[in-house]
This record gives C-alpha cells, sequence and structure tokens, in this order.
C-alpha cells in the first residue's frame, strides 16, 4: 500500500476510498488508495515471515539469512518475504546505524557486523515507533520522517558533517554516507 492512507472523517465517500467504516458517532474511517493498488484482505492468514521487531530476528538467525542470499543487503531487508515491517526509507537508516553500506552484498557481510546490524534493526525501528507516538500521539496517516539521520532528501550532510550520497538500489533511491563500509566480492574485512 505504497500510498494508500487511512482517512478519520465526517465525509461517509472519501476521494478515492477503497472501504470505509462509518461509526454510530457520524466519523468513517476509510482506506483510501488514488493508485488502486492496495489490497485488502478480511481474516488473512497468518504471514510466515518474521517481524522486524520478533525476538525471534536474533543475530544467528539473520547471519543465516544473509549468509543465504547474494542479493545487495539494502535489498534483502525490504524484501517482505524475507523479513517484514522493513520499508525504503527504515532500511537506510538502519544500515547507516550499522555502519554497513546498502552496496553491500548480504552473505560478504562480517559476522561482527551482522551482530551490529540486528541491535540496529530493533533500535531504529522502535525509536521511530517512540518519536512518531511522542510527536504525534494520534496520527492515523502520513509519515513523520523528521528525526531521521539519512534518508532526506533535502539533507546534504549527516549529524557528523559526513556528506550524504544517493544512489538508486533495486529502483529505490537510497541514501548513505561513505563511511558506511562496503562489504562484497572485492572485501577483505576491515581496514
Amino acid at each position: 500500500m505504497l500510498h494508500g492512507k487511512l482517512i478519520y472523517s465526517e465525509d461517509e465517500n472519501p476521494k478515492y476510498a477503497l472501504v470505509s467504516m462509518k461509526f454510530k458517532d457520524g466519523g468513517t474511517l476509510s482506506i483510501t488508495d488514488f493508485q488502486k493498488m492496495a489490497h485488502i484482505e478480511l481474516n488473512p492468514e497468518r504471514a510466515n515471515v518474521m517481524d522486524a521487531l520478533s525476538d525471534k530476528l536474533n543475530p544467528k538467525l539473520l547471519s543465516e539469512l544473509l549468509q543465504s542470499s547474494k542479493a545487495k543487503i539494502k535489498t534483502l531487508l525490504m524484501d517482505q518475504n524475507v523479513i517484514g515491517g522493513i520499508g525504503n526509507a527504515y532500511a537506510d537508516e538502519i544500515l547507516y546505524e550499522a555502519g554497513i553500506s546498502p552496496l553491500s552484498i548480504s552473505n560478504k557481510i562480517p559476522e561482527e557486523k551482522v551482530q551490529h546490524l540486528a541491535r540496529a534493526i530493533k533500535e531504529v525501528l522502535e525509536n521511530a515507533e517512540q518519536q512518531i507516538l511522542k510527536e504525534h500521539p494520534e496520527i492515523i496517516n502520513g509519515e513523520i520522517r523528521d528525526f531521521l539521520k539519512v534518508h532526506n532528501k533535502n539533507a546534504k550532510v549527516d549529524g557528523k558533517g559526513n556528506e550524504i550520497l544517493q544512489t538508486k538500489i533495486s529502483g529505490r533511491t537510497t541514501y548513505y554516507t561513505e563511511q558506511q563500509k562496503v562489504f562484497d566480492s572485492n572485501s577483505t574485512g576491515y581496514d
């Protein structure tokens, strides 16, 4: 649901509504999507994919997932068939926090960095949740991103003064810094 939104209003038929629920108080909660790509399913089967915040996603399991893939790490993190719940912006933030370049090949990332990555997944997502709830406790649509460190098209440098670079990975704009280590077939480990 890339462009879908939840909208609570008095309007019974908001523009682009795919489904609406009218409440006794007169309010209406609608799912809208101008692209009509959102998929709505009542009582869906439970996904077999592990959620990014699951306690089961530990460094050992993450290492196994990475070792079985030759994909770029950012692509793997965003693959909802591998780990559920990490989108484009948060993948950039997680990799920044872990000090791993989004250009790295998943199975080339050393064990020590996988430990950092596992910790960064939890820290970045939990921090994002806290920031959003603190600043906008009643938000049901839209996205708050003003606390992100690198995924910001208007920022030129990160909080440490490092230049923020942009590239495309799997068709998605990716933000990172030169300070994030690249692990690929040319890597020999740490400098």
